[in-house]
């Protein structure tokens, strides 16, 4: 059980990390998405 949520929040951060990458090379639209999960 622990896994499972471990690995559910490493795959949402890794998410977050992906859409800040693409934010800051390319589309600052995505900027004000990403704040909020922090």
């Amino acid at each position: 059980m622990l896994a499972e949520i471990f690995l559910l929040k490493l795959e949402a951060l890794m998410r977050v990390a992906a859409i800040d990458r693409r934010a800051a090379s390319s589309d600052p639209r995505f900027v004000p998405v990403v704040l909020p999960q922090h």
